[in-house]
């Protein structure tokens, strides 16, 4: 079955992880679908598993499949083909821990990427424990990526109730309102005229890395006080 496609091309950087399932799996539940796939295998762990979801997913839906055995896209090689893309917007759902570095990509490419935290308050990569232990509150933030972390242009914020299994909360919860969040966000872009604005970097806020047990403890905890 040919599903129906809505206005905006887009391409998707995909990874061997649980995010890439769960942005497939709610653009095809919103009937929102790329054009194009850039798929990057790392050929590690469940690699085989991955890889032929990604294969029966672009046959099913008619999308081009181009598989990269890499996990980065910094290679002169990768760079060159994400610029020849007639898309002009490229979700990013990578390997956790690679920055795509390239200039040249950035300042050509709409580069989507789903943030769980406020922006541009909370940065960083554990920003959903410390969103939780300052403010009681979770948000996801989906922008476009610029040379700084987290520090582009924002396209949609939305605040997120918590999950009942708290524990869960940066496994499959965090891959649900990162996916969901892009969701609105493509239909946000689909909906009026785009323009890509300058953003001043404000370097202020604090970036938030720090994976600690203990900061996850303490986040956990400071929700179960509320329940």
């Amino acid at each position: 079955m040919i599903m129906k496609k809505k206005i905006l091309n887009f391409s998707i950087i995909l990874s061997n992880t649980t995010r890439s399932l769960s942005y497939l799996g709610y653009f095809k539940k919103y009937k929102i679908l790329p054009n194009q796939i850039f798929y990057l295998n790392d050929n590690k762990n469940l690699s085989k598993t991955y890889k032929t979801f990604f294969i029966k997913f672009s046959k099913k839906y008619n999308i081009d499949l181009v598989k990269l055995n890499t996990d980065t896209v910094d290679r002169v090689d990768i760079i060159r083909l994400l610029l020849d893309s007639p898309n002009k917007f490229i979700i990013y759902s990578g390997y956790p821990g690679k920055i795509i570095k390239s200039k040249k990509l950035i300042r050509n490419k709409n580069l989507l990427h789903s943030h769980p935290g406020k922006l541009p308050n909370f940065k960083g990569s554990t920003t959903i424990f410390y969103s939780l232990i300052a403010t009681k509150k979770i948000f996801c933030t989906t922008f476009i990526l610029s040379e700084k972390l987290d520090g582009g242009q924002v396209i949609l914020i939305n605040e997120y109730a918590t999950p009942k299994k708290i524990r869960e909360i940066n496994g499959a919860y965090d891959d649900k309102i990162r996916s969901i969040n892009m969701v609105k966000a493509i239909k946000k872009i689909q909906s009026r005229k785009f323009k890509k604005k300058k953003v001043i970097i404000n370097s202020k806020h604090k970036e938030y890395s720090v994976a600690h047990p203990l900061i996850r403890s303490i986040a956990i905890k400071s929700v179960n006080r509320q329940l």
